[in-house]
């Protein structure tokens, strides 16, 4: 346990002194700082274009008429982007980078070699940088609502509208906590396969972008969705872990199979990538 502590001091304070740590919060704020002054220069187009005195829904099934157009519009706009946080952040694109630099480092340096060689356990050096990358999503998880509450509510949200979307928020709070142990044995284990900075960035990269975007775009025309002849088994696309993150505002109103689909289909996933990179780094050599 001993050798295990001083493993995870040292990830934790090579971690600490990487820089993409900090540029990823960077670029975190940078986002929603864009975000926020498009969804006000749309608004303010949008009403130009239109007028005031429009109708908009009220959220519970009814509709109201609203004096200020471009205010509405920025108001919605600003608490949708905090119910979505962690996909409107781009946290998942972030630490995956920073994840794949994290540990493809050790086996480009040499450092990995050199802890194996010193008596310390592969399976003990896999779990300290597993529990690094979990806190780093976790982290980037709250700073990600943090940056998107300002946005909020500098785009006109009040006490009143952010009590109204607070269990919508908290319900996706939770579940993103839920995929940060998801998404780190992701990130953990796919940089172990394949040892380089480099090779980790653009796998986890292109998982997201193929399996997050592309297979589920394939399977959605397949299914006929957006066609008018949708079918019923779409909803076992919240298997992908990539395509339940970009639900989890929807998570407080989802079904009983929706939710099991969700949370049964990410516990797999973690249990599958963790298993995995673990069984790989204690099997494989280092080379």
């Amino acid at each position: 346990m001993k050798r295990f502590f001083g493993i995870f001091l040292s990830d934790g304070y090579k971690l600490a002194k990487m820089k993409s740590l900090y540029i990823g919060i960077a670029v975190m704020a940078v986002l929603v700082l864009v975000s926020a002054l498009a969804v006000t220069g749309m608004a303010e187009l949008y009403e130009e274009a239109y007028g005031e005195n429009m109708i908009f829904g009220d959220g519970n099934g009814g509709i109201k008429e609203v004096d200020d157009v471009a205010a509405e519009i920025m108001l919605q706009d600003g608490l949708s982007m905090l119910a979505t946080a962690p996909a409107s952040s781009a946290v998942t694109t972030l630490v995956a980078i920073i994840a794949a630099l994290f540990i493809g480092t050790d086996y480009s340096s040499g450092m990995m070699r050199l802890f194996v060689g010193r008596g310390a356990g592969k399976a003990q050096a896999f779990v300290s940088k597993w529990l690094w990358v979990l806190i780093l999503t976790l982290v980037y998880t709250c700073v990600s609502y943090l940056f998107c509450l300002i946005a909020a509510a500098a785009l006109g949200a009040d006490g009143k509208a952010l009590s109204e979307i607070s269990g919508t928020v908290g319900a996706g709070f939770g579940t993103a906590v839920f995929y940060a142990f998801v998404f780190s044995a992701i990130f953990t284990a796919v940089p172990h396969f394949v040892r380089s900075k480099a090779g980790g960035i653009t796998l986890l990269l292109a998982m997201e972008i193929v399996v997050g975007a592309i297979l589920v775009a394939v399977v959605q025309l397949a299914l006929g969705v957006g066609t008018g002849v949708e079918s019923e088994n779409t909803v076992y696309l919240l298997l992908n872990p990539y395509y339940a993150y970009e639900y989890i505002a929807a998570t407080d109103s989802m079904t009983g199979q929706e939710l099991g689909l969700v949370f049964g289909g990410g516990a797999m996933w973690f249990a599958l990538f963790l298993g995995g990179g673990l069984l790989h780094s204690i099997k494989a050599d280092i080379k």
